[in-house]
């Protein structure tokens, strides 16, 4: 069984934009931010944008709690314990003899 991947800067900025009835463009200007960088997070091309940036769309999308907290933990950058806790493999199973 997967693991549940906690959702991207990228598909969670789509989802609230598309939700909200914006265009990129529309977006982009009521944050006071280029196009380019709506795009560029939204395809993954910059997945850590400076804090104050992700502040300020997650104003101008009104989120609610619960959704800016998920937002703003998706565009954090992990720590070097968090990076190394997920390269490590898991350890092998034991497995029955027919």
């Amino acid at each position: 069984m997967a693991a549940i991947q906690p959702a991207t800067l990228g598909a969670l900025l789509r989802r609230h934009r598309i939700a909200a009835g914006w265009t990129q463009a529309e977006l982009a200007e009521s944050a006071n931010v280029s196009v380019r960088s709506i795009s560029d997070m939204e395809r993954g091309v910059t997945r850590w944008p400076h804090r104050d940036t992700v502040a300020l769309l997650a104003d101008v999308l009104q989120l609610p709690e619960a959704d800016r907290a998920a937002f703003v933990a998706a565009a954090r950058r992990p720590h070097a314990h968090e990076k190394l806790a997920a390269a490590t493999p898991a350890p092998p199973t034991a497995r029955s003899l027919p």
